[in-house]
């Protein structure tokens, strides 16, 4: 990302109330720390309470099929939103590119895992 694309990102965010990160300046805390003060000053709004059940029912069903503990599944979470939210809010990615774009990750993950063999 261009120093003029990260502008762009941060003064979109501040725009729309929202706390932003520099990569630099970026850790686990910090990104959940952010995160939970954003939904907490937009909780009243229609989307955060939509996103706050469909998140809850996704935290459930990646924990119980997946096996893998909490804590290990949010900081890849993690690491995924603040990778891909630069790109897909300067770009306007609709959200099928990113669920694309993170099923082809899982693929390429699963082959490096498998000796990379598909």
């Amino acid at each position: 990302m261009t120093s003029i694309d990260r502008d762009q990102l941060v003064q979109s965010l501040v725009a729309h109330g929202n706390r932003a990160i520099l990569e630099e300046d970026w850790t686990p805390q910090l990104a959940l720390d952010v995160l939970r003060e954003n939904r907490r000053r937009h909780a009243s709004e229609p989307r955060t309470q939509v996103l706050e059940q469909l998140s809850a029912q996704l935290a459930d069903d990646l924990a119980a099929k997946t096996g893998v503990a909490p804590a290990d599944i949010a900081l890849v979470l993690l690491v995924a939103s603040s990778t891909l939210a630069g790109p897909a809010l300067i770009h306007r990615f609709p959200g099928v590119l990113l669920t694309d774009l993170l099923g082809y990750t899982a693929d390429n993950l699963d082959q490096r895992a498998s000796g990379g063999e598909s």
